[in-house]
């Protein structure tokens, strides 16, 4: 057979106008088989490299396209298939929050303000697509000012997996009472990003699984008017090897969680020209939430290790300080859907401002009455703070203890808005808002009024 028939049968062959409009789960015509096999055996060795390729990829094209309706139909009577798409479909499925809120401030100290803010996230159980977040502060003493903390995040989302990144931005904030001394004590101003990475995720009816959960946050901390060492860079990187939750197995509801192999890395770096570090590691094999003790009582609890280390980076193949620390927490919550309690022990090893190791241990009990149109609740808690290490001629924090009680109590309004009155009482560190980067704790009063809106006010 001569071989321009040859070609002219295997190229009409696969435009003929009867093949293109076959039926469904039609099998390959044996007219492009017999073509296929003609070109094969005759005239592939008579062609350029260049001719055969355009050829080959024309009739896998030809034969693909006769065997789509029968894959089709496989595919969708594949159970396995079935689950992955139907796995697909809810991690995307969108749900939007939004909340909020504006009230009034007053303290002991003779200070007042206005606070408000806002927020609203389209989110999925993969990851939150967009979101955005503005809280302010308007306040006087002395002089007026004005702060806010602000955020802003998206996702990209991949198959079963996602990369969130999130800008964040604080100006002339102050950290709240019951904080333990670890950044600046006066008014600071922040600049970061923050990172979340979500690995395969799989969703079933009563559990789902995650793989490498990773979150990162990075923040350039400064204090308005000082050149001081509260001047630097700190960053946390939280990650573990596989993070399994059972719905609706914990404490009222709440999904039963058992995290592997958890590592926690949270330092500290000056960005002046004292160049100093303090950077903390923490491993934890094994941590749970929600894992039931008894009719009404719920356990959390961690056991880690922890490397403490203070460096300075003009010199740092020699550590200045390093050592082992141990780390653990346990809380117990008890209760029903009217009445809670809840006591929690912590013991950790944290980097404050001045490159200090400060080791933590605090208690906090909480016990909360919620009604349909009132709740309250009353929280206190006491921390003994010692200081672990500390670079050469950095002034020593002394041994402290602080405490404080706290009581908030919510009314419903109508519609999605809710009165919050807020009191707390508290000895500590940050209880004064002067310049002062070190001090002892002191004690100081405040209050809060609120309302706030939220699509969970309902």
């Amino acid at each position: 057979m001569r071989p321009t028939l040859i070609l002219c049968v295997v190229l009409c062959a696969s435009a003929s106008p009867a093949l293109a409009t076959p039926p469904a789960n039609a099998p390959v015509p044996e007219e492009l088989r017999e073509a296929d096999e003609l070109y094969n055996r005759f005239l592939r060795h008579h062609l350029p490299g260049r001719a055969t390729s355009i050829i080959d990829t024309t009739l896998d094209l030809a034969e693909l396209y006769y065997a789509l309706p029968s894959m089709w139909e496989t595919a969708k009577n594949d159970p396995y298939l079935r689950i992955a798409w139907n796995q697909l479909t809810q991690l995307y499925k969108p749900t939007v929050h939004w909340s909020a809120y504006a009230g009034g401030l007053a303290e002991s100290t003779g200070y007042a303000g206005v606070t408000a803010g806002a927020s609203v996230d389209i989110t999925a159980p993969l990851c939150r697509y967009v979101g955005a977040e503005l809280n302010t502060h308007g306040y006087y003493q002395g002089g007026a000012g004005v702060s806010y903390d602000g955020r802003t995040s998206a996702c990209l989302p991949w198959g079963p997996f996602s990369f969130e990144f999130g800008l964040l931005r604080q100006r002339e904030l102050r950290v709240g009472l019951a904080s333990a001394p670890s950044l600046p004590n006066s008014r600071y101003n922040s600049d970061g990003f923050a990172f979340r990475i979500r690995g395969y995720r799989w969703l079933a009816k009563s559990w789902e699984g995650l793989i490498g959960p990773t979150d990162v946050i990075f923040r350039s901390y400064s204090v308005p008017g000082e050149s001081t060492a509260g001047d630097n860079d700190n960053f946390q990187i939280d990650s573990a090897l596989f993070r399994y939750l059972r719905y609706g197995r914990g404490f009222l509801g709440a999904d039963r969680e058992i995290e592997a192999v958890e590592v926690d890395v949270t330092g500290q770096q000056d960005t002046n020209v004292a160049n100093m570090s303090a950077t903390v590691v923490t491993v934890a094999p094994v941590k749970f939430s929600g894992a039931r003790l008894a009719d009404g009582f719920y356990l959390n609890a961690h056991m880690a290790f922890a490397q403490g280390r203070i460096t300075d980076l003009n010199n740092s193949e020699e550590p200045l300080s390093n050592f082992a620390y141990f780390d653990a927490g346990a809380e117990i919550n008890q209760g029903d859907a009217r009445y809670q309690t809840s006591l929690r022990y912590r013991r950790r090893l944290i980097p404050d401002s001045e490159f200090r190791l400060l080791g933590e241990n605090r208690i906090d009990a909480t016990a909360q009455l919620v009604g349909y149109v009132n709740a309250a609740s009353v929280s206190a808690y006491g921390a003994l703070t010692e200081q672990e290490a500390a670079p050469p001629g950095v002034q020593e924090l002394l041994s402290a203890y602080s405490y404080g009680i706290e009581g908030k109590y919510g009314h419903y309004l109508y519609g999605p808005f809710y009165l919050q009155l807020t009191t707390t009482g508290a000895r500590s560190y940050y209880a004064s808002i002067d310049g002062a980067r070190l001090e002892t704790p002191g004690f100081e009063l405040r209050a809060l009024a609120s309302v706030i809106a939220s699509d969970g006010s309902h």
